[in-house]
């Protein structure tokens, strides 16, 4: 979908927030602050834009982001799925 290759994202560690423009990461980390205080199951729709490999392009995608919580209900892992916005 961005251009990046299987091996180029998982050779190193790769953080979402790598891959956002500015104020897509802005957005990520209010919303994150917002739903691991929050509601214990709640799920998050937005968009951002993610960076493509071979340009300064950016494409735009809506997320949904769901945190997965531990048996204490600490927020442990986040999910994210992506869908590209077509013109």
């Amino acid at each position: 979908m961005t251009g990046y290759s299987k091996m180029s994202l998982l050779s190193k560690r790769t953080f979402i927030v790598e891959l956002m423009d500015d104020e897509s990461t802005i957005k990520y980390f209010r919303s994150f602050s917002e739903l691991a205080f929050g509601d214990l199951n709640a799920t998050y729709l937005t968009d951002c834009n993610l960076r493509k490999a071979q340009d300064e392009d950016y494409l735009r995608c809506c997320c949904v982001w769901t945190i997965k919580r531990d048996v204490f209900d600490i927020p442990m892992l986040i999910v994210g799925q992506f869908l590209p916005v077509l013109n």
